[in-house]
């Protein structure tokens, strides 16, 4: 952890300045080579920035109940509201960034070694940063949350930053023929598109050929009184038994949202899902070991989906040839999903769950993301300035501290208040609302003084 000057995922930057047109940009002593609304080259694009911060934003206003409209709130088992949307596009913009920030250190002169110690290092953080979150409600080690938000974000990030290092090239020379450069991203993400295939191979092998004791084999249901109680210990089939198993049933979440509504048992959102079962007695050192905790397969995929959108950044030239790029991948994935889950919220073979994580809700919520990216990227980048990005932009200079800080300080003033039974839309939305704004104001005051930091 340490306090950064102005910085991008490709590096400091210095100071603001505005062009003739009174737009924001970025600039270096050697010209514009960090301008954010350029299309000199990749680097001078910054669009990507503002999605990132407005998945902060949109985090805290959903964390703070989203006015209790339940089209806002998580939804209860299958299904996708928009709250759903928020962390899943956490993961996917990390992964469009990561071939940028590799790329950038790579022509920097580091060598890859040097940048997966950088890689390693930052996943530690994330992964510790998350337990003492988890600890919030008591620091006993017997009941401690092994798994979390940062959790993920530590274990994707490790696994698709180093792979994406080992598998990148130092100087990408596009081929001379049309068809060879429309694929050439393609050709580039070989490797890990074969990862990615094998994490949803067995991803698909576990979810539907894993025996649960008492269930029935590829059952994905939240239990309890689901279906007339038929399974009313099989919350989420393969993927909770896998929870109960490896991580015990005190280390995993007790109030999932499914428990409100079914009365289901206690089941982990962020828990661990593909690795080999283990047997009791080897439980206890697998609780408290990180290398368990490697198997958030879908997770990791929803990851390498943004390497690869960032990898179409690097190597198409044009920014026709990347829209049409990002557009054909979205409707794609968004086809697959709808097929997967039948285009409807209960049906089809694997129903777009966000506890679950299931193969339809990864390509969703990708497919969603890709469509908004396109959005941005037109906006900022080819629009030449029609919105710099404010204030979200802004808002993630200290996204650690936009993150800690409003889950830290959730139930305390000036952030949240109570007048009377609070039992109207109105005033839960001004409540979640104020709290939303000052967050942004206070990052609004901590970019006016320079002051940010970062894992």
């Amino acid at each position: 952890m340490r306090l950064l000057p102005r910085r991008t995922a490709l590096g400091p930057l210095p100071q603001r300045q505005r062009n003739a047109s009174g737009c924001e940009v970025w600039t270096r002593s050697a010209g514009n080579f960090w301008s954010c609304h350029g299309r000199r080259n990749i680097y001078s694009s910054c669009f990507w920035l503002p999605f990132h911060r407005l998945s902060i934003v949109l985090m805290i206003f959903v964390n703070s109940g989203g006015g209790g409209y339940a089209w806002i709130e998580h939804a209860a088992w299958n299904g996708l509201n928009l709250a759903d949307l928020v962390f899943p596009s956490f993961l996917w913009i990390m992964g469009v960034c990561i071939p940028l920030s590799v790329k950038a250190q790579l022509s920097r002169g580091n060598s890859k070694a040097r940048i997966c110690l950088r890689i390693l290092w930052r996943s530690i953080k994330l992964f510790a940063f998350g337990l003492c979150l988890n600890s919030m409600t008591g620091p006993s080690l017997e009941q401690l949350r092994l798994m979390g938000v940062l959790q993920r974000f530590g274990i994707a990030f490790l696994v698709v930053g180093i792979l994406h290092t080992l598998c990148s090239r130092r100087e990408q020379v596009l081929p001379q023929s049309a068809w060879h450069r429309a694929i050439y991203d393609v050709c580039l993400f070989s490797g890990e598109l074969a990862v990615l295939l094998a994490l949803i191979a067995a991803y698909l092998g576990m979810t539907f050929g894993l025996p649960v004791p008492g269930c029935p084999r590829g059952y994905l249901g939240p239990g309890g009184k689901h279906d007339l109680a038929a399974h009313p210990n099989c919350i989420g089939g393969a993927a909770g038994y896998v929870d109960q198993q490896v991580l015990g049933n005190a280390h995993i979440y007790q109030h999932p949202t499914a428990k409100y509504v079914y009365d289901s048992s206690a089941f982990d959102p962020e828990g661990v899902f593909g690795k080999p079962l283990v047997s009791n007695r080897f439980r206890t050192f697998f609780n408290n070991s990180i290398c368990t905790h490697a198997g958030c397969l879908l997770s990791i995929v929803q990851v390498f989906l943004g390497a690869f959108a960032g990898l179409t950044l690097l190597v198409h030239p044009t920014w026709q040839s990347r829209i049409r790029r990002w557009l054909l991948l979205s409707i794609l994935l968004g086809l697959m999903g709808g097929v997967l889950c039948g285009f409807s919220r209960e049906g089809g073979v694997i129903p777009v769950n966000k506890n679950l994580w299931s193969l339809s809700f990864v390509f969703a919520t990708v497919s969603v993301a890709q469509l908004l990216l396109v959005l941005l990227y037109y906006i900022i980048d080819v629009g030449d300035g029609w919105w710099s990005g404010w204030p979200f932009s802004e808002c993630g200079m200290n996204a650690i501290i936009m993150y800690v800080g409003h889950s830290v300080l959730h139930k305390m003033l000036p952030w949240h208040w109570r007048i009377g039974a609070m039992n109207t839309h109105f005033v839960l939305l001004l409540e979640c609302t104020w709290n939303t704004f000052l967050w942004v104001g206070i990052a609004l005051y901590l970019d006016a003084h320079e002051f940010y930091y970062s894992l």
